[in-house]
């Protein structure tokens, strides 16, 4: 195994994650974005691009491979040096006192949330929960087959239509770095989760023009609000993928309905669009329901004027607006179609009774997923600040966009399939931190200017600078612990055991492995042996939760025999039955999970152990 140096794994995360963003950033005619605004429209624009080149080789079937990447990715460092060059030289590379103090400034913050990510992810091994297997498993086909694959083959029994930009990215890194598939998952899955805030930064700005507000909004997301940092409990790195992008769309959109005759803000929302629509199908929605209440609110000022001339001046803003959301939609469509062909029997619309009293439990769990306490406390001051922000002209927009998420994610209602309204939850915490952020900075402002005196005045903003930071780390000291061990399937014992079947045992092996019901009628796995396939590349009775979305006869085989592995207590004459018809010649246990435990093991004849360290036991089936 290859242990690559700190300063390969950086290299390789700003390649990715800034390269191809930053040729962009560079070459563009003109901007007015400060320096931390253009390092996120960089970040964003390099996943977007990623996204939309991967499709592109997908569709005319190239390969990439390392040494491919290595020249790609120099020649575009070369091209975005060539344009900060050419940048500084027309505007004579004069740089203003407080421009510098303020990147310094916000550098060293953006640093301290990606500092505080790896923090809260301490003593993890693999990534958390379900979801993190199968997003090894994609990132490792990827690996393999040097792009997007066509099916999960021969592995797994499906088309591949799931949203890629994370795995194509996070592949991209791992090729650069050296780094295996599920350590570059959770490294570069911590990098994505600190760059959100970089990502509402730019909204902010883009919608106050004020680095204050946006500054304290971007901190809220990285050291106050519960979400995203969460994320890391359950594996949610796609949808991180899709909330970098989507705070910089919409950013866009509002450059576009400022500027319509620009074509690089039309074609950058355009790029934009897609890269969403390529990373996370809800992250799609989201931006899809923005663009939603900024042409109802645009569109209600245009049907109140009376004159028609400013009439016509409203049309270009609104079509161009559409027409860039569109552009983006027309980029992804490939990939949608696809999307569309395979899943589309799960779109859905439907109406639930605010009167079907069987919603309450899940109302309390999305109350939940809302807290714990301090999240309770923000959330419920972020509303008071959104009602504040309806009165008010530049914060309507947020404002509305946060109140129709918290229309969807009741249980009553309008249900939009196959989302779900705890999804809506736990993105809330966007609109919120903005919300939050603006309401905030605007009443202290207003108490402030009713202080007697300019030294008063200045008391009292330094006090709500103390405020703020006093917010900040009581939302970081109640999420310094965010780790939940219940969705840690994966240990360090687990690693090593895994290392050794990578090490010792044939890749024709295939485990019995103990699983447990998940979601509708599939299983998960609850250990180690989930790892099997996607770590060790060593088969399973229970492939990655995907299995579910392949073949039908397949997906009921596997159910089936997960069904009997779950009610296993014995090596009796079922479990032989199993290891018999799955064609089982391992099982993999670990004390403390499962039904199946090493103390039963131990008895049977035919069962022989081959491994025994730190609780995890691996057996030879030989009967």
């Amino acid at each position: 195994m290859i242990n690559p140096p700190l300063a390969l794994l950086i290299l390789a995360a700003l390649g990715v994650l800034g390269v191809p963003g930053a040729v962009w950033v560079a070459w563009r005619a003109s901007s007015d974005q400060d320096g931390l605004e253009q390092l996120a429209e960089a970040v964003g624009l390099s996943v977007a691009l990623t996204a939309l080149g991967g499709l592109l080789l997908f569709t005319l079937g190239v390969p990439l491979t390392t040494g491919d990447l290595r020249v790609a990715y120099a020649v575009l460092a070369l091209l975005a040096l060539g344009g900060l060059a050419w940048r500084c030289g027309r505007v004579g590379g004069h740089i203003s006192r407080q421009a510098v103090i303020w990147g310094v400034g916000g550098a060293g913050a953006l640093f301290g949330v990606v500092m505080w990510r790896f923090y809260q992810a301490r003593g993890m091994v693999f990534p958390a929960w379900v979801d993190s297997v199968h997003h090894v498993f994609i990132v490792r086909k990827i690996m393999e087959v040097g792009g997007i694959p066509a099916t999960l083959q021969p592995e797994i029994s499906t088309f591949f239509s799931y949203h890629y930009g994370f795995h194509l990215v996070t592949a991209w890194f791992a090729r650069l770095s050296h780094l295996e598939a599920a350590q570059a998952v959770l490294w570069l899955g911590q990098v994505l989760n600190a760059l959100v805030a970089l990502s509402v930064y730019r909204l902010g700005k883009g919608v106050w023009g004020d680095p204050w507000r946006a500054g304290l909004a971007a901190l809220l997301v990285g050291f106050a609000f519960q979400m995203p940092a969460y994320y890391l409990v359950w594996g949610r790195y796609t949808l991180l993928t899709g909330l970098i992008m989507l705070p910089l769309a919409m950013a866009a959109a509002l450059d576009l309905w400022r500027r319509p005759q620009s074509v690089e803000a039309f074609v950058r929302l355009g790029v934009l669009t897609a890269g969403v629509a390529l990373s996370h199908y809800t992250a799609l929605l989201l931006l899809i329901l923005f663009g939603g209440v900024l042409l109802f609110l645009k569109g209600w000022g245009f049907w109140r004027l009376s004159d028609h001339a400013a009439r016509a001046q409203q049309v270009l803003p609104l079509g161009a607006v559409v027409l860039g959301l569109g552009l983006g939609g027309g980029l992804a469509l490939p990939w949608l179609w696809r999307v569309v062909w395979h899943l589309g029997a799960q779109a859905s619309v439907r109406v639930v009774s605010p009167l079907d009293a069987s919603q309450m439990g899940y109302f309390r769990y999305i109350l939940d997923l809302l807290g714990p306490r301090h999240n309770h406390i923000l959330m419920v001051l972020a509303g008071l600040a959104s009602i504040y922000g309806l009165t008010r002209a530049h914060s309507r927009l947020l404002a509305g966009w946060g109140l129709v998420l918290v229309l969807l994610m009741l249980p009553w209602g309008v249900r939009l399939g196959p989302f779900r309204p705890d999804h809506m939850a736990i993105v809330l915490f966007l609109p919120a931190a903005l919300c939050l952020a603006d309401g905030g900075v605007s009443v202290w402002n207003w108490l402030v200017r009713q202080l007697p005196s300019p030294i008063w005045q200045r008391v009292g903003q330094g006090v709500g600078v103390l405020l703020a930071l006093g917010v900040l780390g009581w939302g970081a000291w109640s999420t310094r612990t965010i780790i939940n061990p219940v969705t840690q399937l994966a240990n360090a014992a687990d690693k090593m055991a895994l290392d050794w079947v990578r090490a010792n045992l044939s890749e024709e092996a295939r485990f019995f492995i103990n699983v447990t019901p998940w979601q509708g009628d599939t299983y998960r796995g609850v250990d180690g042996g989930y790892w099997l396939l996607p770590y060790a590349g060593r088969a399973s009775l229970l492939p990655p939760v995907l299995y579910a979305w392949g073949d039908a006869v397949e997906a009921a085989r596997i159910n089936h025999w997960a069904a009997q592995a779950a009610q296993l207590k014995d090596c009796d004459a079922a479990f032989w039955a199993l290891v018999e018809e799955a064609e089982l010649t391992y099982a993999y246990v670990r004390e403390g999970r499962g039904s199946l435990q090493p103390a039963a093991l131990n008895q049977c004849a035919g069962v022989v152990p081959i491994y025994r360290r730190a609780g995890v036991y691996i057996y030879a089936l030989e009967r």
